[in-house]
């Protein structure tokens, strides 16, 4: 049984894992350089291609300006910013 169990929690460990490769820079992009930041948003653009633009990688980084110069960094304020 705990064998079992131990199998499906890798089992989501990886499912999990693999998806925050892909979006993790989402909630990280403040930490991360201009270079790796384009290379998040590209590597995901590029894993839904027919659901991302290519224009995401530019207004992501935009969208990383704009909350980087805003002071105001509440959510309820950057949600605005993002509407």
């Amino acid at each position: 049984m705990v064998d079992c169990l131990i199998v499906e929690l890798r089992k989501r460990l990886n499912a999990y894992s693999g998806l925050h490769k892909r979006f993790g820079f989402m909630t990280e992009f403040d930490s991360l350089t201009l270079d790796d930041l384009q290379k998040c948003a590209t590597h995901l653009m590029e894993s839904y291609p027919d659901d991302i633009e290519a224009s995401f990688v530019d207004e992501f980084v935009q969208i990383k300006a704009i909350l980087e110069a805003d002071q105001d960094r509440t959510i309820t304020h950057t949600n605005v910013l993002l509407k």
